[in-house]
């Protein structure tokens, strides 16, 4: 028992550092939380903070190799603000109102 509170907190030591902070993000898409993931994995061993602090720098810094991974962001952008103004209005019930018109419920 003792000795698994004691590795409990190596544990907390070593894999938490004490300047860090959890994070945690909604609604992000699947395959970005993918690409994200498949980066870190091989670039950072799976250091998910370490692979966020490099992509931010180097997206401040204009690395390339950083900006090469965002290859088609711009069309991804576009796709995004297009969904947004194009989306098809939704028709929801309408009501018969006595004199004839219609309303939307």
């Amino acid at each position: 028992m003792d000795n698994e509170i004691e590795i409990d907190n190596i544990k907390k030591k070593v894999f938490r550092h004490p300047d860090s902070t959890e994070l945690y993000m909604k609604r992000v898409q699947i395959e970005v939380v993918k690409e994200f993931k498949d980066i870190a994995n091989k670039e950072f061993l799976g250091d998910y903070g370490f692979c966020l602090k490099w992509l931010l720098e180097g997206f401040k810094k204009g690395d390339p190799q950083v900006y090469a991974l965002l290859d088609n962001h711009e069309s991804r952008i576009s796709d995004l603000e297009q969904g947004k103004v194009n989306q098809p209005e939704k028709k929801g019930k309408t009501i018969k109102m006595l004199n004839g018109k219609e309303k939307k419920a």
